[in-house]
């Protein structure tokens, strides 16, 4: 697992906030071997959970780092 990826050319690194298509802005925590972001959230959600997500899915990469637990 990596901690740091490129999406969209902009770089994940833990705790960097991405929106999923129709899944909400989640704060990613780590990259999975096979290509899978995964992330908590949604952010600000009361039932905020991880979640992993395919790459292609990711459609904006905030400039908004924050640490979420």
């Amino acid at each position: 697992m990596t901690t740091t990826t490129q999406i969209n050319g902009r770089t994940l690194e833990p705790g960097t906030e991405f929106t999923v298509q129709g899944q909400g802005r989640y704060s990613f925590k780590y990259q999975h071997p096979n290509g899978d972001v995964t992330g908590w959230g949604p952010v600000g959600s009361r039932h905020a959970r991880m979640r992993s997500f395919r790459a292609d899915r990711v459609t904006t990469v905030h400039r908004k780092t924050v640490a979420h637990p």
